[in-house]
């Protein structure tokens, strides 16, 4: 059986249905399906929908960031880029690093990659986006301000990178690597901050879109990355035969799930079927280095290693695909410590179950444990 047909996704309807997670039809001033409910219809301002956009559609033209500020007030001022320069310094750095006490590693975000920012606009303009949304997080009275400054820099910094990407060298894949790393917490931490501009699923399907073949950089610059300004980093991703195995509980859930693959087998189609598998293995291989090193890099790397059929699927909201999704939810959860981070397993693995169980109702028993896991985290 072939994938099925793309439907298009209403990513900017209005409150209500997506509140009931239905399609809305974007109709103005009211969209229909509230006025068949009597419902009151509101709509996001379209500034404060932006970072959707920004984050997910990788395909068309970047937005100019001049029309995201109609106001000459909103663009970021040369003081406003002080202080949100000092900020990240100061204190955003160290929310960054992959433990509070790996001094090594804020180091690197401290000094070396704004050093390395210097030469390549798109990384500095990635620093201030996750600055700005740092300040935003921390500063609820300034949050709409704040957000709105990161979302302009975030879209020019994905520009800047995407035209970095077609043409990688020697001189700019230091730059790309940090911005790849980078642009994982940024992904995240939208909907964490400003839980109004996207879903995390929304963000979660932003993410691959825009982190898919960065995996090359990696396979290309081994040896350079991990003997150079970033070796740090590589120190929890060593060269091994075999990954190390997760716990007890992890190793039951995921063997669960490989069961239930194999009950769903069709063998008219068995590019979805190795999507699945494949997808499930890349699981077992990110959560036993999470058991190991506990370093938050073997959180986001996951979505680096999916092949495209299975991203294809969650993002044509596939059920196995989206259930598979749910256990990388649990893995997400180790994340909650961190402001960019704080909510997105929570909220990654009940907005998937919902949807899970609305169109496979007998599938509620495969959802329980990523479920019970979120239940119980901190």
């Amino acid at each position: 059986m072939p994938l099925r047909k793309s439907h298009s996704k209403s990513r900017f309807g209005c409150q209500p249905c997506k509140k009931r997670h239905i399609k809305c039809g974007e109709e103005t001033p009211s969209c229909q399906k509230c006025i068949s409910r009597r419902v009151e219809c509101v709509y996001l301002p379209a500034e404060a929908r932006v970072s959707v956009a920004a984050l997910s559609n990788t395909n068309s033209p970047v937005p100019s960031p001049a029309s995201l500020y109609p106001k000459d007030e909103l663009r970021p001022t040369r003081v406003q880029e002080l202080h949100l320069m000092a900020h990240y310094t100061t204190t955003t750095c160290y929310t960054m690093s992959s433990r509070e006490d790996r001094t090594s590693e804020v180091q690197i975000w401290q000094n070396i990659i704004p050093e390395e920012a210097l030469q390549h606009e798109f990384l500095m303009d990635g620093i201030l986006a996750f600055s700005a949304l740092h300040y935003a997080s921390e500063n609820p009275e300034s949050r709409w301000k704040y957000t709105r400054i990161a979302t302009h820099y975030q879209t020019s910094a994905l520009r800047g990178y995407q035209n970095a990407l077609r043409n990688i060298t020697r001189d700019n894949h230091n730059a790309i690597f940090a911005y790849a790393c980078m642009l994982n917490m940024l992904s995240l931490a939208f909907p964490n901050v400003d839980p109004t501009s996207t879903s995390h699923v929304e963000s979660i399907v932003a993410l691959i879109e825009l982190v898919q073949g960065t995996g090359h950089i990696t396979a290309t610059y081994d040896v350079s990355l991990r003997s150079g300004k970033f070796a740090v980093f590589f120190e929890a991703f060593p060269r091994r035969d075999y990954p190390p195995a997760p716990d007890t509980s992890v190793s039951s859930a995921l063997s669960q799930l490989r069961e239930h693959v194999e009950s769903i087998r069709d063998p008219a189609d068995e590019t979805r079927h190795q999507a699945y598998i494949s997808g499930t293995h890349a699981l077992e291989i990110s959560f036993g280095h999470w058991a190991e090193f506990h370093h938050l890099g073997h959180l986001m790397v996951w979505t680096t290693m999916l092949g495209k059929d299975l991203a294809e699927l969650f993002k044509r909201g596939d059920a196995m695909a989206r259930l598979i999704f749910m256990h990388y939810g649990v893995l997400l959860l180790q994340g909650r410590g961190r402001w960019w981070s704080r909510n997105t397993g929570r909220c990654l693995i009940e907005e998937l179950a919902k949807e899970v169980c609305r169109e496979k109702p007998e599938w509620e028993k495969w959802t329980m444990w990523a479920i019970e896991r979120g239940k119980t985290a901190d």
